[in-house]
């Protein structure tokens, strides 16, 4: 069956195109049957559909190498009365694409590169699936500005380096607080907790939880273990800082990148 956009109610369709400008240039609309779909180029899809008043936005996402092992659906959702497409958009970027990052070193650079791309930074890419990197080399410089690398000694289990030189005071202040910024835990998350552990994480934001494993749950204060430098002898005097950030994941690399992009 062709992807059109025909059989896609008028309010979805619009919201569908409202998101996909916020998200981004290089995102357009179509569709199947009833269910919008905004697609970027990199092959990352995201569906939205409408039931009981509520707005499911889905991806597919592969977990294994092989191809017998079937996609795995995230979805976030929210009302459709109070939303717009800032507001999905912004769903989207939280919930939804940063599990496209966590197959491989691969799919991590693909996802890391998106908001580099929508910033038109000339950067760098290559790797493999094991190991991959972004590098920026700006003002001359033979180090770096932004240098990202990504492991991935199996699959599902992605690590990210980075880091990032030459900031302005207000350019660190937007990553770092990016970094400190939990993931927000979708439905289907949410749903693995009881509801008190529920109320304690959602009063305390900086709170994360492990799995329940034989009835307990532990909490712990998430920290991205970020590390800002500023240098006196900058040779950029207006853009001192530097801002490291080892061993994070692909979710917390993606808020960062996408706030050193924000201008």
């Amino acid at each position: 069956m062709p992807y059109d956009t025909q059989l896609v109610a008028p309010d979805l369709l619009a919201l569908a195109d409202e998101t996909a400008v916020v998200l981004g240039p290089e995102w357009t609309v179509t569709g199947l049957l009833g269910t919008a779909i905004v697609a970027h180029p990199l092959g990352l899809r995201c569906s939205l559909h409408i039931r009981d008043g509520l707005l499911s936005i889905s991806a597919f996402v592969s977990t294994g190498r092989y191809p017998d092992q079937p996609a795995q659906p995230f979805t976030a959702t929210t009302p459709m009365k109070s939303t717009d497409g800032v507001k999905v958009a912004e769903l989207i970027h939280g919930q939804v694409l940063p599990h496209f990052g966590r197959h491989d070193a691969i799919a991590a650079l693909r996802l890391l590169s998106l908001p580099l791309r929508d910033a038109q930074l000339p950067v760098m890419a290559q790797g493999t699936l094991n190991h991959s990197e972004l590098a920026l080399h700006a003002n001359g410089s033979t180090t770096p500005a932004l240098d990202v690398r990504m492991s991935s000694p199996r699959v599902g289990a992605v690590s990210v380096n980075v880091h990032l030189t030459q900031l302005t005071a207000d350019r660190v202040i937007r990553c770092e607080r990016a970094a400190l910024l939990p993931a927000p835990l979708s439905a289907s998350e949410r749903a693995r907790f009881a509801p008190d552990v529920l109320a304690v994480m959602d009063a305390i934001p900086e709170l994360g939880a492990a799995a329940p494993l034989a009835g307990f749950t532990t909490l712990y204060r998430s920290k991205a273990g970020a590390t800002i430098t500023h240098d006196e002898n900058a040779v950029h005097a207006d853009a001192p800082f530097s801002i490291r950030l080892p061993g994070t994941s692909p979710e917390t690399a993606y808020a960062v990148l996408r706030a050193y992009a924000a201008e």
